[in-house]
């Protein structure tokens, strides 16, 4: 299914399916998304305010470029899905599994990262400043990058 300029403001979604979709120019303003799946899906031109998603299944969805600031992600699967130069400034995106996600040029400044798999995440190539993240979560960074800890 393709939706272009479609506003899904002040939306509801609980249990929803949305696989193989692409959204382009659309606006989510207010929109909430909880437990559904979105496998596959891909997000162009897309604006997020007031954005939150809880629980069900994003993997491998395409979000590059996606303006996600303060945008909120609770306990959503993301396997190897694709923020690629994203902005997650402020965001919360806690409890998430994205192993094999594409960080890459991701900015995560001030994020709230808590309990997300971070073995993904290189640290070379996201801005990640203020994050907030647990000690067990900067042990996976540090290995990441060649570090011995002990």
């Amino acid at each position: 299914m393709h939706f272009a300029g479609v506003g899904f403001n002040a939306s509801r979604h609980a249990g929803a399916a949305f696989t193989n979709c692409t959204f382009k120019r659309c606006t989510f303003f207010d929109a909430r998304f909880t437990d559904c799946k979105l496998v596959g899906s891909l997000f162009r031109q897309c604006t997020y305010t007031l954005f939150e998603v809880s629980g069900g299944d994003w993997s491998f969805v395409g979000l590059p470029g996606a303006d996600l600031r303060q945008a909120g992600f609770d306990g959503v699967r993301m396997r190897e899905a694709d923020p690629t130069a994203a902005r997650l400034e402020k965001a919360t995106v806690t409890g998430c599994d994205l192993s094999g996600a594409i960080l890459h040029g991701a900015k995560l400044t001030g994020a709230d990262l808590r309990a997300s798999d971070p073995s993904s995440l290189d640290p070379l190539t996201v801005e990640f400043k203020g994050a907030t993240i647990t000690l067990e979560q900067a042990a996976t960074l540090a290995t990441t990058m060649g570090w011995h800890v002990r």
